[in-house]
């Protein structure tokens, strides 16, 4: 699997990213100097060595009277001395140089984690159905780990071996020059394998990472939608759809493996063979008097301290590259801009700009299609070529004007584009500039901020938190929460919000009542108690504009009526501006004016009885409503069958017509 985005060089990523890492120079800085205290203090100690072998060998080849033997033997010690002191300083420089550079390394990890998901909600809705939420799990997790071990243990480990060779090799030149080229022959036919090798290692990460986000996606989708598994008995399929990813990312993984492995291999084999060319040139050097002792033990010693960063060379090129693929990843996240952006900084205005004009909302021939810049341009290769169609506007020349205060009603058949109009107000969907007024301004000038603090949008879809009852209902107004997670009454306006919602009696019902944790999704709580305690959520906030999309669509036919009957009597769109879009009728009680909506087109705009009076699609929608409160599914049934003009299952003297029919239900 190729990368199928621009891969920019890893220092260009790095330079892009440079004030990420630098916050922390101070930390780096002082590791780094740390690293190389612990290379001059390991330098010094083979030094020691040969003095201290040439010691021993002048002793043994010297006089062996009382005097010169005692201080030989006092010069002897003191070479001890000085090498335990060597490496204590050097162990604590070794400590100092791991705490600075891994605790930056764990510093940038927290700020790149946080600015990530920082980043991510400034998203719009379009970007998310276009990236699944295991793909930017796996990137908020796999891919900021990666990076954090690239600052902290790829920066030690690449640093030290730096220095290791850049101080060490001098030293051995100096010990003897010959036998230092001989060691050093093979090196650059190593570097050329391992430039080689590391590229595919680069490849191979990214194309872990991949296959991990897959699995995080596949995982998280079973595990969300157990239930509609079960109910369709697709327990096997999707085991086995899961272990095919899993299979993916064994084979993939091996690869890396495998590429590693002969990475390593190569450092190994590298070491290995200095050793044994030291060993054999260098011990004819001792023998035929060109080296002497001491010397062939400190070479030894230097060679032996390039051992760890030969092999930890492929540790280094390994994190280096993952780290790079890691920043790649991240890079695509961070390189998307947002198609939604604010026209305004929040320090420009610090609030809504209030309006003179009586209009609190003007839509002026609004015209959109749905259309997604997020999605990835290529796709795999098993999948067939189908042919694009032209992309149909959603909404096509929309224009209406909202009086401040007036609650409007939205109906329409299923596809008529409410809920879309809706979405755009707030701008959770891309705005043509010059379509949409608040107060007067374009609201693509508005800061989006701002925009959204004067707005509270009830989506159809009902969303809770996996907390308690109470912060939900208070998630947009926190300061309503006075003792924070551990009161246990909940607070007045809660309560009221609860009761308006007809939810109150409810929550009392559960075990903890409004310390009742609801669970992922809400998924302790019923799906008209969960649209209910939105509501709730949404009245609760004081805002100039109200948006309710289908606000009814779980409750029952009761239920609905007790809500509406709470909304008018606590006037809760008295004095605010609200649009609610529904297919319940009931609700057409508490609206000013209602529009109506068929294939994104505005049709007809009035009160309840004009558009009853006038309009047959309004007519056609009403009495559906009528047959599914009064008869339920059948009700509905017989509603479409005469629509299509068949013959209804009615007996042949039965005068009655279906509005008669319903009128006798009804009172019975």
């Amino acid at each position: 699997m190729a990368n199928p985005f621009h891969k920019a060089a890893f220092f260009g990523l790095v330079y892009k990213y440079r004030s990420l890492f630098l916050r922390y120079w101070r930390q780096l800085a002082l590791g780094v100097l740390a690293l190389a205290a612990t290379n001059l203090l390991g330098l010094a100690i083979p030094l020691q060595i040969k003095q201290a072998v040439d010691l021993i060998q002048s002793i043994m080849a010297g006089p062996q009277t009382h005097s010169i033997k005692g201080g030989a033997w006092g010069a002897f010690y003191n070479h001890l001395w000085i090498i335990a002191g060597l490496a204590t300083l050097t162990l604590g420089a070794r400590i100092a140089s791991r705490q600075f550079l891994l605790g930056a390394g764990r510093r940038v990890e927290f700020d790149l984690r946080n600015q990530l998901y920082g980043y991510l909600l400034k998203m719009p809705a379009s970007y998310f159905s276009a990236h699944p939420a295991g793909e930017l799990m796996s990137r908020m997790t796999n891919d900021v780990d990666a990076t954090k071990y690239l600052t902290g243990g790829g920066m030690m480990l690449g640093v030290n071996t730096l220095l290791a060779y850049l101080l060490t090799i001098p030293m051995m030149l100096y010990l003897n020059w010959k036998l230092a080229v001989v060691t050093f022959m093979f090196y650059p036919l190593v570097i050329f394998i391992m430039s080689r090798v590391s590229k595919q290692v680069r490849q191979g990460y990214y194309e872990v990472q991949e296959v991990l986000a897959d699995i995080s996606t596949v995982a998280q989708e079973n595990l969300n939608g157990m239930m509609v598994i079960q109910s369709y008995v697709r327990e096997e399929q999707e085991n086995k759809r899961f272990e095919a990813t899993c299979d993916r990312y064994f084979g993939t993984y091996t690869r890396l493996i495998h590429e590693r492995i002969l990475l390593f291999m190569v450092l190994a084999g590298l070491s290995g063979l200095s050793m044994f060319l030291v060993l054999l040139v260098g011990g004819w050097q001792v023998i035929v008097k060109q080296l002497d002792w001491g010397g062939f033990v400190a070479f030894t010693m230097y060679l032996e301290q390039l051992a760890w960063p030969t092999m930890a060379l492929g540790w280094t090129i390994s994190i280096f590259q993952q780290g790079a693929a890691a920043l790649e990843r991240l890079d695509e996240v961070f390189s998307t801009e947002s198609n939604i952006q604010s026209g305004i900084a929040p320090s420009e205005a610090a609030s809504l700009p209030p309006s003179t004009d009586t209009a609190a909302l003007e839509i002026r021939n609004l015209t959109f299609a749905y259309h997604n810049p997020y999605v990835r341009k290529s796709e795999p290769e098993s999948l067939p070529v189908v042919e694009s169609k032209p992309v149909l506007p959603v909404l096509q020349g929309v224009s209406l004007r909202v009086r401040r205060g007036e609650t409007i009603g939205v109906v329409g058949s299923v596809g008529s584009g409410k809920s879309t109009l809706l979405r755009l107000l707030p701008r959770l969907l891309e705005v043509p500039p010059g379509s949409i007024f608040l107060n007067g301004r374009d609201i693509t000038e508005l800061d989006l901020d701002i925009l959204r603090s004067a707005i509270v949008f009830m989506p159809q879809l009902s969303f809770l938190f996996s907390t308690t009852v109470r912060q939900n209902i208070a998630f947009g107004k926190p300061n309503t929460l006075k003792n924070g997670n551990g009161q246990a009454e909940p607070e007045a306006d809660i309560v009221h919000a609860a009761e308006t919602a007809s939810v109150h009696l409810d929550i009392l019902d559960l075990p903890k009542q409004y310390q009742t944790l609801v669970g992922e999704r809400g998924l302790m709580l019923s799906g008209g108690q969960r649209q209910r305690v939105s509501l709730a959520r949404a009245i609760l906030m004081d805002a100039e504009l109200l948006i309710l999309d289908d606000p009814f669509s779980n409750v029952d036919a009761e239920t609905e009526r007790n809500i509406v009957s709470a909304l008018k009597a606590r006037q809760v769109f008295h004095n605010k501006t609200t649009l609610i879009a529904t297919h319940r009728f009931s609700l057409v009680s508490l609206c000013d004016r209602v529009v109506l909506m068929d294939e994104g087109k505005l049709v007809a705009v009035g009160t309840h009885a004009e558009l009853l009076a006038t309009q047959p699609l309004y007519q056609k929608l009403h009495r559906l409503q009528e047959l599914r409160s009064s008869l339920g599914d059948w009700g509905l049934e017989l509603a479409e069958e005469r629509e299509k003009g068949k013959e209804l299952a009615l007996p042949e003297d039965d005068e009655d017509d279906l509005e008669t029919l319903v009128e006798s239900v009804g009172e019975a």
